[in-house]
């Protein structure tokens, strides 16, 4: 299926918060396997690729792969603070080549990412479908992704387990915030028993650079 994609549909996520988010990812991890993840993905890396480079960090050896559609990110490769990320640019990550789905399909043990909102939906349906059995998917979403009387089947079919409302807004343009409220969503792989939908709450501003980039001088 073809998408019609927005190339410069293009929000980069605070340092802070991505990081959050893949520590949260990893130990829920952890937590089902009692064992460090093999495969990180992160779709949609944008320029700097935050997500793929925390779990670098915090996990050695993990390979970490990172999607971009549109061609210039390549250059992440070279960048200092990209060092073992792999990145995959100008490939269509809800359209990718069968060989990509068939080398990655079922073996992603963490995916975590900050989807074009546009695309969320798919981009939630491909992550699941390449999640390991007991694999983490986590996003970063508007808290009205929840609400769309469109998106009700996915939510029927495929209830996130965990979803962590951010208590301050995060900026995603050099300290300018919008209008919309956001959330972390976490969905287990095909194999983890789940019971209903855990709600929690996080002071994002407690985190550093958890709330905003660093303001342009």
């Amino acid at each position: 299926m073809k998408h019609d994609r927005i190339l410069s549909d293009n929000y980069p996520t605070p340092e802070g918060l991505a990081r959050w988010c893949v520590r949260h990812a990893l130990d829920e991890y952890q937590r089902l396997n009692d064992a460090e993840p093999d495969l990180v993905f992160e779709p949609g890396c944008g320029d700097a690729a935050p997500f793929a480079r925390a779990a670098r960090e915090f996990v050695d050896g993990v390979r970490a792969v990172g999607f971009e559609l549109r061609k210039g990110n390549a250059e992440i490769a070279e960048m200092p603070h990209g060092s073992g990320v792999e990145v995959v640019a100008g490939m269509d990550y809800l359209d990718p080549p069968s060989e990509v789905v068939e080398a990655f399909s079922g073996r992603v043990d963490v995916n975590a990412t900050n989807p074009p909102f546009n695309y969320a939906e798919p981009f939630v349906r491909r992550s699941i479908e390449m999640l390991s059995d007991r694999g983490v998917l986590t996003m970063l979403l508007r808290v009205g992704f929840l609400s769309s009387l469109k998106r009700r089947s996915l939510f029927e079919e495929l209830p996130p387990a965990i979803v962590t409302i951010l208590q301050k807004r995060p900026s995603f343009a050099f300290g300018a915030t919008d209008s919309q409220e956001y959330a972390v969503m976490t969905w287990f792989g095909r194999r983890v028993e789940f019971g209903e939908t855990v709600l929690r709450w996080l002071d994002n501003s407690k985190i550093p650079g958890g709330a905003s980039h660093p303001k342009k001088s």
